[in-house]
């Protein structure tokens, strides 16, 4: 009887008949297809796991500064893994996480010196190492299984608490932790997702910490916004290495206040990658560039989640890089990291010509989907930002049907631009709206008649489900 096998990541490929992961749930749910209870895998620099039948556990590679010798690294790690277990006796989601976490610490310092019997460390220096980092690094229990039961929690677009400056005091008002302060008056809200850099220039981490804490918000994501001064030509496209560069590392900084604010999601929006006239880029280099920037920001950001925002054009790139739920999946094919997904914008698939639950049920197939963000729009080509289902009704139906289908279990986010309402308001009316439509499509009734037009393609039937059969 054999209760834990322990791979690295190219034996479990080989185990699972798989040449690659696309993401990190596609290789969780090959794991366990395996059918053993425990499955202890290393992934070298981007840390190891602890798969079970009824728990995921996650833990990031201890920092090291210079690797002398690989060698005997992962006998290190299983060998204190194993001891660890014995020693602490009880095997529960704490103690397996605890063990977890003093094996990276005995492979990492293992990798520090040459040969492989001469490389293992003692207990007191795994000890030193865990003290010295102070308690970091440690096991994330991810939770991955899904509930049929989940319940969605929210965030709503930080910048719309701008609107409206008449119903508050705009010179105590008119910075991150204010707009932190008016969204906690937003009923049902329950993260707040920021904009890197441009929130952070009023106020530190810190603050903005402290604030979430105050309001009893969590941090969803962090959004990537990259400044037009800089980037106007490009940013992980750009032609130019060292700018490019500087993208990339201005990512890795997001995911720095990511990991202070106690969010494992950056979500990139690369606004100015693209181009304005046809056979003005190489479009071989773009997209080479484009994976090798996403390639370079995973790696470095293993413990974190990157997802790609995606657009077709606006008015400060025609065409964007990555224009379509198409070209956005086909990115995560060439990339080639389990950390790598697609955040799906309502709006913005509108812009594609695209149905919003038609892109999501393809991202939600690949594993890839980790970010939604709704909003509706009132005509074709007008980026309104409107509230979610006040036009496309059927849309936003199918958008809801598609998510709870998929056993989507990340927050939604509200992507909306209240002009002249009041911005409290706005968000309360998109969480009671969501609530709403959601109540309709996972009706009992509703969901065996909505079966059979599906089975049927019968649209008519459909229709009259719809707007006349209350």
């Amino acid at each position: 009887y054999v209760h834990c096998i322990a791979p690295n990541l190219h034996e479990l490929q080989v185990l699972c008949q798989e040449t690659q992961f696309t993401n990190e749930e596609h290789m969780i749910k090959s794991a366990r297809a395996l059918n053993f209870p425990f499955i202890l895998l290393t992934c070298g620099k981007h840390g190891s796991y602890l798969i079970g039948r009824d728990i995921v556990l996650k833990q990031p590679a201890f920092p090291i500064d210079q690797v002398i010798d690989e060698t005997g690294a992962g006998d290190a790690f299983r060998a204190a893994f194993a001891t660890e277990i014995a020693r602490l006796g009880n095997q529960n989601t704490e103690t397996l996480a605890q063990a977890l976490h003093f094996a990276a610490a005995a492979g990492a310092l293992a990798v520090t010196r040459q040969g492989a019997v001469p490389s293992l460390p003692t207990r007191d220096q795994c000890q030193k190492l865990i003290i010295d980092t102070k308690g970091n690094f440690k096991a994330r229990n991810l939770d991955l299984l899904k509930k049929e039961d989940t319940k969605w929690e929210f965030a709503s677009r930080l910048n719309s608490m701008k609107a409206r400056p008449d119903l508050f005091d705009k010179k105590k008002h008119d910075n991150t932790i204010a707009w932190i302060e008016r969204q906690a008056q937003i009923p049902g809200l329950s993260f707040v997702d920021l904009n890197f850099p441009q929130h952070f220039q009023t106020s530190s981490v810190k603050q903005i910490k402290a604030a979430l804490h105050k309001n009893k918000l969590k941090c969803g994501a962090i959004c990537l916004r990259f400044p037009q001064i800089e980037f106007g030509q490009g940013a992980l496209t750009n032609p130019n290495e060292k700018i490019r560069k500087k993208a990339q590392d201005l990512v890795l900084e997001a995911g720095k206040a990511a990991q202070a604010l106690e969010t494992n999601h950056v979500i990139v929006w690369p606004q100015f990658d693209g181009y304005d006239y046809p056979l003005s880029v190489d479009h071989f280099a773009l997209w080479t560039r484009t994976v090798q920037s996403f390639q370079y920001i995973c790696d470095a950001l293993p413990e974190l989640i990157i997802s790609l925002e995606y657009k077709p054009t606006d008015e400060k790139t025609r065409y964007f890089a990555i224009p379509s739920a198409g070209a956005a999946v086909a990115l995560a094919h060439d990339v080639q990291r389990v950390n790598f997904g697609l955040t799906i914008d309502v709006g913005h698939c509108l812009a594609a010509g695209e149905n919003p639950a038609q892109s999501m049920a393809l991202a939600a197939s690949k594993n890839l989907l980790k970010g939604v963000q709704l909003n509706d729009w009132s005509r074709f080509g007008t980026e309104d930002g409107l509230v979610f289902g006040s036009c496309n009704y059927l849309a936003a139906l199918d958008v809801l049907h598609v998510l709870k289908k998929a056993n989507y279990d990340g927050h939604l986010y509200f992507d909306t631009f209240p002009r002249n309402e009041d911005p409290v308001a706005e968000a309360d009316l998109n969480i009671r709206q969501v609530n709403t439509l959601l109540q309709r499509v996972t009706g009992t009734n509703f969901l065996s008649s909505l079966s059979k037009c599906q089975a049927q393609h019968d649209a008519l039937a459909l229709l009259n489900l719809v707007y006349h059969d209350q």
